[in-house]
């Protein structure tokens, strides 16, 4: 992936949609520790929409904030829709853009080879008496 200190936000300008039409992908860093899980919020401009896959270590997921994103792992080509979320081991050939319709804009969580995402158990609520 990329490292917080490659991408500054000083000269973004206020809207990333300006930056979308302008054919520039934009990746900001949310996190800073290199050796955790790394996020970054990505805006795809609607002109990245041809595919490229590449692989590297780690495990990748993806919540689609708005937009559409295109997404192929290995032979498989899907679309992935606002409010939808995929994950993926990066081991296997990946590439993720635009659909080519619009932007789209996702969040993305990268962890390192067998630190894989997992969802927190079901808290039980007790009833007072």
């Amino acid at each position: 992936m990329f490292s917080p200190c490659e991408y500054t936000t000083a000269a973004l300008p206020t809207s990333y949609n300006s930056l979308a039409r302008a054919r520039i992908r934009v990746v900001l860093p949310l996190t800073s520790n290199p050796n955790g899980v790394q996020a970054w919020k990505i805006v795809i401009p609607a002109s990245q929409s041809v595919p490229n896959p590449r692989v590297h270590e780690g495990y990748e997921w993806i919540y689609v904030l708005s937009g559409r994103m295109r997404l192929i792992i290995g032979d498989h080509d899907r679309v992935v829709e606002v409010g939808e979320v995929v994950e993926f081991d990066t081991t296997e050939p990946h590439w993720f853009g635009s659909t080519g319709d619009g932007p789209a804009e996702i969040l993305s969580l990268f962890s390192r080879p067998g630190e894989r995402m997992r969802t927190a158990p079901e808290q039980r609520t007790h009833a007072s008496h």
